[in-house]
């Protein structure tokens, strides 16, 4: 999740800083939806994807999935 994460926001970088392509940015924000539902499902699992669990790129990779994610 972490790769599809930047690899979409250097697409939409790439499609021009000050006008993106909306269509690339629409992917962007759906890929973002998806991922956050999917870390939930983990917390609600799992609880948070701590070090011990998944790893020091996991959990770098689950905090990224936040800060991107919809605040709601």
């Amino acid at each position: 999740m972490a790769k599809a994460d930047q690899d979409i926001r250097k697409e939409v970088i790439d499609s021009g800083v000050t006008h993106p392509d909306r269509a690339l940015v629409a992917k962007m924000r759906e890929l973002d939806a998806a991922h956050a539902a999917r870390l939930k499902e983990v917390l609600r699992e799992h609880g948070w994807p701590g070090i011990s669990l998944v790893g020091a790129d996991g959990s770098s990779a689950a905090f990224l999935i936040v800060q991107h994610a919809d605040p709601a």
